[in-house]
């Protein structure tokens, strides 16, 4: 799959399945962390390993290209890693039993029904 439409392809693929391992990784702060005041240490987590993440990958993609002697590698190189993501994702929320936002061992912020004041 080569040429400017798998680059294309590969391009769309992975900016948004990257956006929504981003945004799941966001929204399962509360299930993965064990009380409420780490949630604020938490956010500034996930925000600098992003950073590491923005810093590291267009190396590495470059690795990919030229190991793959071609743009069609960068799809499935970062589908990849994206993949990778969303299994440590997976694991880092199970078995927290719905960590800080009560209903196991987690802590117990009571975030309330949606809507409410």
């Amino acid at each position: 799959m080569g040429g400017t439409w798998g680059s294309v392809s590969s391009a769309l693929v992975v900016a948004l399945s990257n956006e929504l391992v981003v945004a799941s990784v966001f929204a399962a702060i509360p299930l993965a962390v064990r009380a409420t005041s780490d949630m604020d240490a938490a956010n500034g987590l996930v925000a600098q390993l992003g950073s590491i993440g923005a810093l590291a990958a267009p190396p590495l993609v470059g690795l990919a290209v030229t190991a793959a002697d071609g743009w069609w590698a960068v799809g499935p190189c970062l589908l990849v890693g994206t993949g990778a993501g969303t299994v440590l994702l997976c694991l880092a929320t199970r078995g927290t039993g719905g960590g800080a936002q009560g209903g196991g061992e987690g802590g117990g912020v009571d975030v309330g029904p949606v809507g409410a004041s």
